[in-house]
């Protein structure tokens, strides 16, 4: 990314990306091979809190004018899967729900509140 373009902007895409390798990565997947993976239990979840740590980084005034976006639920997500992982207390079960359920809701809330910011002209959106 660039710092032309506003930081609100940024954390969007990179849960925009984040999103885009969840369902690449899930895509035909059904959920009891997921649960007997752990390399794609392990990427979920590092997606899934990657897309958190960036709603963490939104700024409040852009939060305050999208609540339709759970920013509070998806940093306690975050928040519960970085602390958790260590001790090998994951719900995978929830992890895949995240993944499947919540996130494909969730991408068109923001993709409609990034189209709210202004771009600048010379600026190339990434194919997210």
């Amino acid at each position: 990314m660039t710092d032309r373009v506003d930081k609100d902007v940024q954390r969007l895409l990179h849960m925009l990306e984040g999103i885009k390798r969840l369902n690449h990565m899930l895509e035909g997947m059904p959920k009891e091979d997921f649960l007997q993976d752990s390399r794609s239990q392990s990427a979920a979840a590092f997606d899934i809190s990657t897309i958190g740590e960036a709603a963490t980084h939104v700024s409040e005034p852009f939060r305050l004018k999208h609540p339709e976006i759970p920013w509070e639920k998806m940093r306690g997500m975050r928040n519960h899967l970085v602390h958790v992982f260590d001790y090998g207390q994951i719900n995978f079960d929830t992890v895949w729900e995240v993944a499947t359920d919540s996130l494909p809701h969730l991408e068109p809330a923001i993709r409609a509140a990034l189209a709210t910011i202004p771009i600048p002209p010379d600026f190339t959106m990434p194919d997210v």
